[in-house]
């Protein structure tokens, strides 16, 4: 099976509501850019939960020749373990609260969720992804609650499939996997 398309996503996404079909993803046809706008807004909310295909442990940050660190502009979330909370994400910076300052004299190591572009997801969160924008495209410029019903019933069974290959692909071994210990430890110097 060849992976769903960002083109077949969105006509889907319109076939809900017995939208026509279109043939580019920058169509300027009105629905089209409501279910693309939809699609990729859905994605991004839903990649933010983090899975394992956008999670990166243990990266090391640098920081800049003013002390300062950067992050990527695909980073959704930050999390430093064992910084006792004191270090947190400001737009695409870091900040160290305790001492009031985006300057810092030390590198560190993070766990990073980046938002992929829709030719990086994989093709179970792909579907779940459609399942959720074809239920928030009905509902807001359909409203069919016989179509309501069936799709939240297709959203359903999609995040199922998905949990299930997100665990398969996780090292859930609580003794030895780096997060879990950052999990049960969080926040501990």
């Amino acid at each position: 099976m060849a992976l769903l398309t960002e083109l077949e996503a969105i006509n889907q996404i319109l076939s809900v509501t017995g939208d026509a079909p279109v043939s580019n993803v920058n169509s300027t046809y009105e629905q089209a850019v409501v279910a693309r706008r939809v699609l990729l807004e859905i994605s991004r909310q839903k990649q933010s939960e983090g899975y394992w295909f956008n999670e990166v442990d243990e990266v090391l940050l640098l920081k800049d020749s003013d002390g300062y660190i950067n992050l990527s502009t695909d980073t959704i979330r930050v999390d430093i373990p064992r910084d006792n909370g004191y270090f947190v994400q400001r737009g695409l910076r870091i900040f160290n609260k305790r001492l009031n300052t985006y300057v810092f004299t030390i590198d560190l190591y993070a766990n990073i969720v980046s938002e992929l572009v829709w030719d990086l997801l994989p093709q179970s969160f792909r579907q779940y992804v459609v399942a959720e924008a074809s239920l928030r495209y009905n509902a807001e410029y359909f409203g069919s609650p016989e179509l309501d019903s069936r799709i939240q019933q297709d959203v359903f069974n999609k995040k199922m499939a998905l949990d299930a290959e997100d665990i398969d692909n996780r090292d859930l071994n609580m003794l030895e996997s780096t997060r879990a210990q950052n999990i049960a430890f969080k926040n501990r110097g």
